[in-house]
């Protein structure tokens, strides 16, 4: 349930982008009095939760809050970063009749600062929103990415067992006169059917990196089918396979060698 000044916080949040730095509480205020004489036309239709309006101290029975209780109780809300609980509080003390000037600009105050609280925490909330949104998004495509590498996987599978790999196999033991080099030919056949073997043999989805990634290197990369190189980027994503170390002697590194080959 709500009252009034849940409302009228509500409307203060929603319409303080139009003043800087904040809505005035004068505003608030009379927009949370046009809210109460609504209600209380419509009272016999609606009841305020006493739990917003009523406060108890230990075994007391409830009654309706004081300014004081209803400060306290606001306080106790900010700490726990409940901006909007606290404002309305506030909101419920400021209507209070007969309070000092004091109190009435440290309340004032206090609901200024949990205005600018709320629209922090809405930013926050928005951008983690958008954060989640882009996770999501995120992992649907590596779901689907997997669905069709299942699929891709299935498709080795039944050419393993087809011993349809040949077709690919053929470009890459042809000769420079056109013929087929018939020992080429089984040797590459040889080391693309274990690798693929090696990559399906725990399931569709493909694994055995160890093993597999080995095999790969010992396909020369013109052998490559279009096959192996899929498997080859997807290990190299998956399995955090690094570049080999770089062998080029720099020049600063001669330089030192031939130096002390001098001395």
């Amino acid at each position: 349930g709500e009252d009034a000044t849940i409302g009228a916080f509500r409307f203060a949040e929603i319409y303080s982008s139009q003043y800087t730095p904040n809505i005035p509480a004068g505003a608030v205020l009379d927009v949370a009095r046009e809210l109460q004489q609504h209600m209380e036309e419509e009272g016999q239709r609606y009841t305020v939760p006493k739990d917003l309006t009523h406060c108890s101290s230990g075994e007391k029975k409830r009654r309706p809050c004081s300014a004081g209780k209803l400060w306290k109780r606001a306080e106790e809300m900010r700490k726990e970063d409940m901006h909007d609980s606290a404002g309305a509080d506030l909101i419920r003390a400021l209507l209070k009749s007969g309070i000092e000037v004091d109190f009435r600009e440290k309340c004032e105050r206090s609901l200024n600062w949990a205005f600018g609280s709320i629209r922090r925490q809405r930013e926050r909330e928005r951008r983690e929103a958008e954060e989640e949104a882009k996770l999501e998004k995120r992992r649907a495509e590596e779901r689907e990415a997997k669905a069709d590498f299942v699929k891709f996987g299935t498709q080795l599978q039944e050419k393993l067992a087809s011993g349809s790999f040949a077709s690919s196999v053929g470009e890459a033991a042809v000769d420079a006169d056109g013929s087929v080099d018939a020992e080429r030919f089984e040797e590459v056949s040889a080391l693309i059917g274990a690798a693929v073997q090696s990559f399906v043999a725990t399931g569709p989805h493909g694994g055995n990196w160890s093993e597999t990634l080995q095999l790969l290197k010992k396909i020369s990369p013109s052998d490559k089918t279009v096959d192996i190189l899929l498997i080859e980027a997807r290990g190299v994503r998956h399995h955090d396979v690094s570049p080999p170390p770089c062998t080029v002697e720099t020049e600063h590194a001669k330089i030192n060698r031939t130096h002390n080959n001098q001395r």
